[in-house]
């Protein structure tokens, strides 16, 4: 077509062709440029009604104005044959880089991504979706700069240019699963071909390959990627959480906006800097040895994979001397030795211990009597610790617990005599549960009501049991060297889930109820604690040190995966807690003192964090069956209590006041 003139504007060259559309460069004498023109099927303007499917998308193209979105320039038809005029980039697209250089390292992959991810935002704000987002769409300008091209495109050519002839739109390898269904494309559609693209540009493979376009859209639906390590080995495993997101099979539990996908990424890059870093301070390493080690020549580089083991190895080994700082709540026995390990020797201080860190409630006051107000008449001899899954004695209270309506329990006294307390939400009716010598604490309800799981120090180790609501049939549900603590029941009731360990060794685990079966959810050496089943059961909260502060993450139930950590708006957030609609998160931040501060709200869905509870020391929250309610302990003059929230009128209402320390409320249901 060399010489041929389409309107005003006479072809020189063909760029190249997929689909069904070719793309030529032209030459425009009306401004003196040079242009780009695809040229698309004829049979679009056949008819009147695929002619005004064509203008009206040309148009809605057309309109994009963003830095990242190649311009049109006109459209329009010729001979009966339509086409779209462009801006014209010869550097080639984001498919031909890959071609010639392969993969990328993962902080050209973040710059890219980024400048994808404003584009399609910028896109989706104006009503337009993508739904053929993919390597070839994606062009390049001498700079090295992305743009966006062959919006709408894919609508427009409808069934006809696809090759699986399914009456779907889009290029399988990038397609989302609703798509290859037939669905109909959303935002959250262009979201997973983005993270399809991430992976492809970080392995130089895409996720998904197969013998034939409908066996490739086949693992779209039911496979997950694999891992990117498979493929290149020298990757840190900090970015597969990031892919597993974006390319997650509900579009629900993908992330929320393209831009939310490049901030994940890129703070998974920062997060891999860091420990590389600190890994090559510790071993003397040539930092340039670890760039060089971020961008593999391909598959199977057993010495670049070797170096980063080093790398993790040596950062890991760098957080060895962090230790847990006090949340204002002591969570075990003020003055207990530290713990007998079976795991290499390290710094350890137990909760609640002054690690010469600042001062908080309790290390100014340790010596706390404990005093209930109602006292038992049995003796203070510890129940006989029962063989795993099987009930034991307990020693409940003399005096008839109160079960019923709402009830709130919590943990008294923070010294080796804490114990296990049961109230109404109005404060009233306090009662004892555990009655004994040791630390019992951190208590939390069953979904029913029925049973109650709470943490336990004793035979130099802590454990997680359970007892009944009113205090009996006590049993160990988990046993072991490393201390377990923070229970969590799961919504059906099936399994408690658990942080395991100490400083950057706690992992987060679920045990069966009759604790016959354990599973490690998180291996990673950051710390995470304090887990929280979601009200469907399909994801648990925790805080993780991941990123060198403590701040909320969520990760799916059962596999594990971590889909998101969410920036901190303070110094630390800590101790998580879901509301029962499964929308938000509430949780206490810390101060730049390492005390425990102001409650806040999490939205889900869009990562904001709103102060619900300032000016003061606030810490674990926790809300009401029906979410009017947040109920938190809040430490006054050196004295720590309950305190209830209205979350509609703002009103605080004291709930309890005794002489003890009341702190870590859970609410149970009537």
């Amino acid at each position: 077509m060399s010489g041929l003139l389409i309107g005003e504007y006479q072809i020189i060259d063909e760029i190249g062709q997929g689909g069904m559309a070719t793309v030529y460069k032209a030459y425009q004498p009306s401004f003196d440029r040079f242009v780009a023109i695809k040229v698309l099927p004829r049979q679009l303007s056949e008819d009147a009604r695929s002619l005004q499917q064509f203008q009206h998308e040309a148009r809605l193209i057309a309109r994009l104005e963003h830095r990242s979105i190649l311009p049109v320039y006109a459209y329009g038809e010729y001979e009966g044959t339509p086409y779209i005029v462009m801006r014209l980039l010869e550097a080639g697209s984001l498919r031909r880089k890959l071609s010639d250089e392969g993969p990328l390292s993962p902080l050209e992959a973040a710059r890219l991504v980024t400048q994808i991810a404003e584009a399609l935002d910028y896109a989706h704000a104006h009503g337009v979706i993508h739904r053929d987002l993919k390597p070839s769409n994606i062009l390049l300008d001498a700079e090295g700069n992305a743009y966006l091209t062959d919006f709408g495109i894919a609508k427009m050519l409808g069934a006809a240019a696809q090759p699986t002839g399914a009456g779907v739109a889009g290029t399988p390898s990038y397609m989302s699963p609703e798509q290859c269904q037939g669905k109909p494309a959303t935002p959250a559609s262009d979201i997973y071909a983005l993270g399809a693209i991430l992976f492809e540009l970080l392995t130089g493979e895409p996720p998904f390959e197969g013998d034939s376009p409908l066996a490739v859209m086949y693992q779209q639906v039911q496979d997950d990627p694999p891992p990117l390590r498979d493929l290149n080995p020298a990757l840190p495993p900090t970015l597969d959480r990031v892919v597993l997101r974006a390319m997650a099979k509900d579009p629900s539990r993908r992330h929320p906006s393209a831009l939310a996908l490049a901030a994940d990424l890129r703070r998974a890059v920062d997060e891999a800097a860091r420990f590389a870093a600190a890994g090559a301070r510790r071993s003397g390493a040539d930092p340039a040895q670890k760039e060089q080690a971020a961008r593999p020549p391909g598959r199977g580089s057993t010495l670049l994979l070797a170096l980063i083991a080093l790398v993790l190895v040596a950062g890991v080994a760098a957080l060895v001397f962090f230790a847990l700082r006090p949340d204002g709540l002591a969570r075990g026995p003020a003055a207990l030795p530290t713990q007998t390990a079976t795991r290499e020797p390290r710094l350890t201080v137990l909760p609640g211990v002054d690690s010469g860190g600042p001062p908080n409630e309790l290390t100014q006051t340790p010596n706390v009597i404990v005093i209930t107000d109602t006292p038992s008449a049995a003796t203070a001899t510890l129940e006989p610790t029962s063989p795993i899954g099987l009930p034991g004695e307990g020693t409940p209270s003399a005096t008839p617990p109160i079960v019923g309506p709402g009830l709130i329990t919590f943990t008294q006294g923070s010294t080796a005599d804490a114990e296990v307390v049961v109230i109404d939400p109005s404060g009233a009716n306090r009662r004892v549960l555990t009655n004994n010598s040791v630390y019992d604490g951190e208590p939390d309800f069953s979904p029913d009501g029925s049973l109650i799981a709470y943490e336990s120090q004793r035979d130099d180790n802590t454990d997680i049991y359970v007892m009944s609501a009113v205090g009996s049939g006590v049993r160990r549900v988990t046993t072991g060297p490393a201390p377990d603590r923070h229970p969590d029941w799961s919504p059906d009731n099936q399994w408690i889930a658990y942080e395991s360990g100490e400083g950057p060794d706690s992992e987060v685990w679920v045990v069966s109820a009759d604790g016959s079966e354990r599973r490690q959810l998180t291996d990673n050496g950051y710390g995470d604690r304090a887990p929280q089943f979601s009200p469907d059961g399909t994801r648990i909260t925790f805080m993780t040190e991941q990123r060198g502060s403590w701040e909320i993450a969520v990760m799916s139930f059962p596999d594990g995966e971590i889909e998101q950590v969410y920036d901190c708006p303070a110094p630390d957030c800590r101790f998580p807690t879901w509301s029962p609609d499964g929308q938000s998160i509430a949780y206490n931040s810390l101060n730049d003192q390492g005390q425990v501060n102001d409650v806040w709200v999490l939205r889900v869905a869009t990562g904001e964090s709103t102060a619900l509870v300032r000016d003061g020391q606030n810490g674990r929250p926790v809300y009401s069956g029906d979410g009017q309610q947040i109920f938190f302990n809040r430490t006054l003059d050196d004295q720590t209590n309950l305190y209830r929230l209205d979350i509609a009128t703002g009103e605080i209402v004291q709930v309890t006041n005794s002489d003890t320390d009341d702190f870590g409320p859970d609410w149970g249901p009537r």
